[in-house]
């Protein structure tokens, strides 16, 4: 090595010193003064490059460093810089691309694999996130935030008992890690162990007396558990310590609706708009929201922001706010337009995409609770408010029941909710009873796979909209549903529906009662065990028993 060379990488190693250090603009300066010695030193380019991009001048940076590599090969760190400048401006696929690179070039290459994975996530490529981080596993084992952040992949695909392996294994390699234990109790709810989350999350506050998180976490458990006012007590205790959180007060809101403490519930399960589930929300118009004022004369806009269900239930207030004088019009999904027409003050039904027109205000359907102060007293539409807009079925001669066994299988709550068809065994042998099926194609084919065409009608055929279930649910003597969109299409069409609830039952059913504030004609059929559907189902087929015999 010649006296230069010497120098140079001298220099090199006093500016790599800096920039990991922080003090960039000394480091800049001395990989400029390397490629005043060597205009085309490769390592000097290519640092220089990345300090260039952070310093807001990407195309230039990228460049620098494209040049760097047309000058060393292999160079899978230059690839790995150029990753990360694509991941941090908003170019995910092209990022991936670079990883590509750099692993063709050290298939063993960690820093390669962790961007990668981050990429993988930013695209919602999870399970070849997952593929990544066991990938890193295996060259570097134990790395504590790989681990927590596979365990955490793993979570969000609701791969619970892998997730909690992962999270315990995360925890003993930091256990001040209070992030991953708080996951760590996640996952074991998702397995059902809320106990054993609760002693978790219990420990973790006491450590912590701020984390937010593990309190939210807590209060959740406690409410699968059935210890109701403790699990307020616990939201409450989160939202003393962030006043400003807002998931600590929709959790509260949502605890106190269902004991049916609905002043204060609808007030704390507004803080929904400021969660960052929320943070892509936008009203649809630009209109103010509609706060109580007078409506006498003006138009309101009400507009769908959850699910079909959703919008069933609370459709209903399009009804006092046109008895307020106002000309109501309703923006919802193409699928229910049909059934929405029908509400009582209604003027106009408006499809996503669609063009609208001005509007004085306008108002989200589950903020209309809130804003009308409802109470279970004073909820509107109890006996039913929505009409079947056709009239194409005819039912057979008999007793005629309708059976929605599966619900979403998107739904958070969908293991807990939905009930296997093979478990209506039983129920499907009721004498003098006739079921057809109210579920959707996909669904329907486990009719075939049981072998039970003579036992139950598929239906799936002639359904493509609410409005095509709702002229089924019309003629039909009783609705046996789990926790769906059908049962508040029975209850709205002032149907009798009885409703199969697990434990951890939605809030708006309440906690206890047979009955619900929210449709005369729906009785609740509630597990007392979770997981364990025999009791419901035996409760069904007597009352069952009683009607149809």
């Amino acid at each position: 090595m010649n006296e230069q060379e010497a120098e140079i990488e001298t220099l090199m190693h006093e500016a790599t010193a800096l920039y990991g250090a922080g003090r960039i603009g000394m480091a800049e300066n001395a990989y400029k003064a390397i490629l005043k010695k060597r205009r085309n030193h490769p390592g000097a380019l290519h640092l220089l490059g990345v300090i260039t991009c952070q310093r807001g001048d990407r195309e230039r940076g990228v460049r620098m460093i494209e040049r760097a590599l047309r000058l060393q090969t292999p160079f899978p760190d230059a690839y790995n810089s150029l990753a990360t400048i694509y991941l941090n401006t908003g170019d995910p696929e092209r990022a991936l691309e670079m990883t590509g690179h750099a692993l063709d070039q050290d298939p063993a290459n960690v820093a390669a694999l962790k961007i990668r994975a981050q990429v993988q996530m930013r695209l919602k490529d999870i399970e070849g996130a997952v593929v990544t981080y066991a990938e890193i596993d295996d060259v570097r084992p134990d790395d504590p935030a790989v681990v927590a952040n596979w365990a955490q992949a793993l979570l969000s695909l609701e791969r619970f008992e892998d997730a909690a392996h992962l999270f315990a294994r995360a925890t003993d390699l930091d256990p001040a890690n209070r992030e991953a234990w708080c996951y760590r109790a996640q996952a074991l709810k998702g397995t059902g162990r809320f106990a054993d989350a609760l002693s978790m999350l219990e420990d973790l506050v006491a450590e912590n007396p701020d984390y937010v998180p593990a309190m939210i976490h807590a209060g959740d458990a406690l409410q699968a558990l059935g210890r109701h006012d403790e699990a307020v007590g616990m939201f409450r205790r989160a939202v003393a310590a962030k006043p400003d959180h807002a998931e600590a007060h929709f959790n509260l809101g949502v605890a106190l609706l269902s004991q049916g403490a609905f002043h204060e519930g609808w007030q704390e399960y507004a803080w929904r708009f400021r969660m960052d589930a929320y943070a892509g929300f936008r009203p649809p118009i630009p209109a103010p929201a509609w706060t109580g004022e007078p409506l006498a004369g003006k138009r309101i806009l009400i507009f769908a922001e959850q699910g079909m269900g959703d919008t069933i239930q609370f459709v209903r207030y399009a009804t006092p706010l046109a008895a307020q004088g106002a000309e109501v019009h309703c923006l919802c999904a193409e699928a229910v337009a049909g059934i929405v027409a029908t509400v009582d003050g209604i003027a106009v039904v408006h499809g996503y995409g669609g063009k609208v027109p001005r509007f004085d205000y306008q108002i989200s359907l589950m903020e209309l609770p809130h804003v009308f102060d409802t109470t279970p007293e004073t909820v509107p539409g109890r006996a039913g408010y929505l009409r079947s807009p056709k009239d194409v079925f005819r039912p057979g001669p008999g007793f005629n029941v309708g059976l929605v066994w599966q619900g979403n299988h998107a739904h958070k709550n969908d293991a807990y909710r939905s009930i296997p068809l093979e478990r209506f065994d039983d129920l499907l042998s009721a004498a003098g009873a006739t079921f057809y099926s109210l579920q959707l194609a996909d669904d329907a084919k486990r009719i075939d796979e049981l072998g039970w065409d003579g036992r139950i009608a598929d239906l799936s055929s002639g359904i493509s909209s609410f409005a095509d279930t709702a002229d089924i649910v019309a003629k039909l003597d009783l609705v046996i549903s789990v926790d769906t969109s059908v049962a508040h299409l029975a209850g709205a069409l002032g149907k009798p529906v009885w409703v199969l609830l697990p434990t951890i039952a939605d809030w708006r059913w309440g906690l206890r009662s047979e009955t619900t504030c929210w449709y005369e004609t729906m009785r609740l059929f509630r597990q007392t065990t979770l997981g364990d559907w025999a009791p419901v189902l035996r409760d069904v087929d007597a009352a069952l028993s009683g009607l149809a015999g």
